[in-house]
């Protein structure tokens, strides 16, 4: 065994402050082995190495088989400086390869800066028969010009099995298996011990499982003069940890230290983002997918127990059960709003990041639902609503008058049924081949029989030409049906051949009876008159058409211009009389609805009046002024 003055390894940056080593020669023409047993200055503090530094007289051997030697500076005692030197002890380490354990056994001037003790300790080390070892120093004393020193060895010496316990990797909240550090009293006094305790940053993730050392007195004869504490690490985080545990006792270079090390293992769970937002959808429908990764940045494998959404949102993935450390897999979500409005959801992944199953990551969620439009509706209107047919002899065939059936709702329509009804309901029939049969579909915004299209001007000049047919002159004050009816005679060839032409519908032959019985008109033999007169289908159709045109020139829809006719009708049917519906009409005539409604009484009115009534009907060319 032996010393280098300078050399070995150190934790500091310049180190180079000597080495105890041993060389081995395991028969004479075998080589030789060195290996180096404690480079110094492996703890520094204040400029000082604190376990001593620069050893120049070699080492003894002890009889308890450590060694002995001193440096000629360092040690623990910087507030004197660094030229004070230490007596050391070193045991031998168990194996090759590593170091021994190094006990300060004294701190040269420790007391002052005169150091009456000595320093610099340049000479070697011997141990006497009493078991005490003597030295000498080259400087210091009560002259300052060095000392000779004795240092008993009848002292507990403390030797650890291990200067370190390494766990390894451990799943974070999840506790290791229990590691020991033995500790065995190798000096030649009873050791008395403090309590065992533990520091540093991580030390609340280590915990001492067992302990025989705290508050124990050790023997130095075996087989009692040795005590065990065992340690369990229990990771907060998923990185490194260390903290040291700690051995106070009445021994050389108390408190004796083991350092403690692991490194905790867990999933870290981690989004490509917290919120998703979709663009305007509309109700009962589904978006294109918006999609969300899902990064495992821990160190072990993340479990996923389950994927799920809340609210109007669903999802897909590609998630397997465990994603793996560094590795990530996509989420796919959607959104079918069930409303209108500004709606919100969540998507929720349930896994086991930081290392405790059950953690939840998620995902905010929020889209707006717009409407489709209305509601399926179903609207049925019957114009006109009541068929007044003339004067019939018993057993005949009247002429066909027709009702149009309007739907002007948005959804399709099924007539289910039709039939007629009432006390006199056998003497009307359905004419064969009608438009609307059992189970004929109308779809929304039409009629039955559709209507023919017809642009307003044709509109417009065929209303006015039969207006003109009539006789109904609209530059005067009143209309008088007897005088129609005596001009109408004198052109019925040109009527009748008008009213074929128009296709308004069948030439009627009406007499006229003056100063009758109250008979009013009526079919006879004997004279005719043949004037063109609308049938009610035909004229419904005219009413119609006539309030699709004038809705339309108002830029209204022609479903709320097919409704207001079919309300004007259904007024004009109820009206009391011609003038008061008229009247009524006219005050509401500021739309297309009301002129439509005001021209349908004008000549639903004029056709009853002209058709039934015994004595001339006067209408008031006022309240039809918008007529062509």
């Amino acid at each position: 065994y032996g010393t280098t003055y300078n050399g070995g390894l150190s934790s500091i940056a310049y180190g180079n402050d000597g080495t105890i080593f041993s060389i081995t020669q395991y028969s004479p023409t075998a080589p030789s082995t060195l290996n180096t047993l404690y480079s110094f200055c492996q703890t520094y503090s204040e400029g000082t190495c604190t376990d001593g530094n620069n050893p120049s007289a070699g080492v003894i051997q002890g009889s308890d088989g450590n060694l002995y030697g001193t440096t000629l500076y360092g040690g623990s005692t910087a507030a004197y400086g660094s030229m004070s030197g230490t007596v050391f002890q070193l045991i031998p380490p168990t194996s090759s390869n590593s170091f021994g354990t190094l006990n300060t056994l004294h701190d040269f001037c420790s007391t002052s800066s005169l150091c009456p003790d000595g320093q610099v300790p340049r000479g070697g080390l011997v141990q006497a028969n009493n078991g005490n070892i003597y030295g000498t120093t080259q400087e210091g004393g009560a002259y300052g010009s060095g000392t000779v020193f004795e240092l008993s060895l009848v002292a507990p010496v403390v030797t650890l099995s291990s200067t370190s316990l390494d766990f390894g990797s451990v799943p974070v909240g999840t506790p290791s298996p229990a590691m020991s550090v033995n500790l065995t009293n190798t000096g030649s006094a009873n050791l008395t011990m403090g309590t065992v305790t533990r520091s540093g940053a991580n030390s609340a993730d280590f915990t001492i499982a067992s302990d025989t050392c705290s508050g124990q007195t050790i023997s130095s004869v075996a087989p009692n003069n040795t005590c065990a504490v065992s340690v369990t690490f229990t990771p907060s985080t998923n990185s490194g940890e260390s903290a040291t545990l700690n051995f106070p006792d009445n021994a050389p270079g108390s408190p004796q230290m083991v350092g403690l090390n692991g490194t905790g293992t867990a999933p870290a769970a981690s989004l490509s983002t917290s919120s998703l937002t979709f663009s305007s959808q509309t109700v009962e429908t589904t978006s294109s997918a918006l999609p969300v990764t899902l990064y495992n940045i821990g160190n072990s494998g993340l479990t996923i127990s389950n994927i799920g959404t809340q609210g109007d949102f669903g999802q897909t993935n590609n998630c397997p059960t465990s994603v793996a450390a560094g590795s990530n897999c996509m989420i796919n979500v959607t959104f079918t709003p069930t409303a209108t409005g500004t709606l919100y959801g969540y998507l929720t992944i349930t896994d086991n990041s930081g290392g405790y199953a059950g953690t939840q990551q998620s995902v905010m969620l929020m889209g707006t639902g717009t409407s489709s439009g209305p509601p399926p509706l179903q609207v049925v209107n019957l114009f006109p609503s009541v068929l007044l047919f003339p004067q019939q002899l018993i057993g005949t065939n009247s002429d066909v008058q027709g009702v149009l059936y309007f739907n002007t709702g948005n959804a399709q329509v099924t007539l289910n049924n039709l039939q007629i009804a009432g006390p006199n309901a056998g003497d009307f029939t359905v004419v064969t081949g009608s438009a609307c049969a059992v189970n004929s579909v109308l779809n929304e915004n039409s009629t039955s029989p559709p209507l023919p299209v017809v642009s307003p001007a044709t509109l417009t000049t065929t209303l006015a030409s039969y207006a003109s047919q009539l006789g109904i002159d609209t530059q005067n004050s009143a209309l008088n049906v007897q005088s129609i009816v005596q001009q109408a005679q004198a052109t019925s060839s040109q009527l009748q051949q008008a009213g074929t032409n128009s296709g308004f519908g069948n030439i009627r032959n009406l007499t006229s009876q003056p100063g009758g019985s109250g008979s009013g008109w009526g079919n006879t033999a004997n004279t005719s008159l043949e004037v063109a007169a609308l049938s009610a289908a035909t004229a419904s159709a005219i009413l119609a058409g006539v309030a699709i045109s004038r809705a339309g020139n108002a830029n209204t829809t022609a479903n709320a211009a097919i409704s207001a006719a079919n309300a004007a009708a259904s007024a004009a049917s109820a009206a009391n009389s011609a003038a008061s519906a008229a009247a009524s009409a006219a005050s509401a005539a500021a739309s297309a609805a009301a002129e439509s409604e005001l021209l349908s009484e004008c000549l639903t009115d004029y056709m009853r009046g002209f058709t039934n009534y015994s004595s001339p009907f006067v209408l008031s060319v006022q309240q039809c002024t918008f007529l062509p």
